[in-house]
């Protein structure tokens, strides 16, 4: 059974909390505004339309008035809300570790006994980045996590 509006809102709010305690208040921030700018770009459906095409509730309107000036385009829900948030928890935690192993599963293919990579700053005195193969527990844990993010996802 999917959640209820307040069963959402719930459920957005811890994730929330407990995503700003892991340190992923950048995120959070991330997802607010993703949330701002599809509410700004996502078009209203239209009502019905006259003759010409013109949509009857913009007949009204004055034509140097921007259609929907006063309103977003769009309103999210608490469960659309979450949904957005549960996406962006999971591709900064299973699906980067999980992504990590394909490129590494992709070197072994390649004949590379590589286990790992080495990002260099082509700037001078910049700092490169080195990446590790994950851990055989990491994986577990990122494919368990996955799975809970799936399952949480259906009940939406």
């Amino acid at each position: 059974m999917p959640f209820t509006n307040q069963e959402a809102e719930a459920a957005y709010e811890r994730l929330v909390n407990a995503a700003t305690q892991a340190g992923l208040s950048w995120l959070i921030d991330d997802v607010r505004m993703e949330i701002a700018l599809r509410m700004q770009m996502e078009p209203k459906p239209n009502g019905p339309e006259n003759e010409e095409g013109q949509s009857v509730s913009q007949q009204s309107v004055p034509p140097d008035v921007p259609p929907d000036s006063a309103e977003p385009a769009h309103h999210f829900s608490p469960r659309e809300r979450l949904r957005v948030l549960v996406d962006a928890l999971e591709a900064v935690s299973a699906g980067l570790t999980l992504s990590a192993q394909d490129v590494f599963r992709c070197l072994g293919e390649a004949e590379t006994s590589s286990k790992s990579i080495v990002f260099e700053a082509e700037t001078g005195g910049a700092e490169g980045y080195s990446m590790q193969a994950p851990k055989q527990e990491v994986l577990s844990s990122a494919r368990k996590l996955a799975d809970a993010f799936r399952c949480l996802k259906e009940a939406i």
